[in-house]
């Protein structure tokens, strides 16, 4: 009876497994880690606010006129004539600073740094949570 409890094929389930399996279905602790993605992307947009921009303009033109000149001497002249005009642009824009940028990218690090701090309280409650429920289910009633 003592080899068959303290074998490894015993139905009871390790600490390990059941905190593995608890990170895998808890709601809060996904949410958190959510959170935490969402404020390093906003960690890269912000950077992004920093990089040279680039952009392009195009710009075509077409003009048909007619016009007529009537000249009592010469009777009537008719002049056509037809404009084609193109103009196009690309254009670089670097701010040399900024602060509303730098000031953006100071916030979105602050607001990452506190979705870490979120979810490292969330893994905490989490094996809190699930070491008491496994202590509990270990102690004979």
């Amino acid at each position: 009876l003592v080899a068959f409890a303290l074998s490894q094929n015993s139905f009871a389930a390790n600490l390990g497994d059941i905190l593995k399996n608890a990170e895998l279905v808890d709601p809060t602790l996904a949410a958190s880690k959510a959170s935490r993605d969402g404020g390093q992307e906003n960690v890269a947009i912000a950077r992004s606010k920093l990089l040279p921009q680039v952009g392009a303009q195009g710009v075509t033109q077409k003009t048909n006129q007619l016009r007529e000149d009537q000249s009592a001497a010469a009777g009537t002249t008719t002049n056509r004539y037809k404009v084609n005009a193109t103009n196009s642009q690309i254009y670089f824009k670097q701010n040399l600073f900024n602060k509303g940028n730098w000031d953006g990218l100071s916030i979105a690090n602050i607001q990452a740094q506190y979705a870490d701090y979120q979810l490292a309280g969330s893994f905490s409650d989490l094996w809190q949570r699930t070491l008491t429920a496994w202590l509990d289910a270990l102690t004979p009633a």
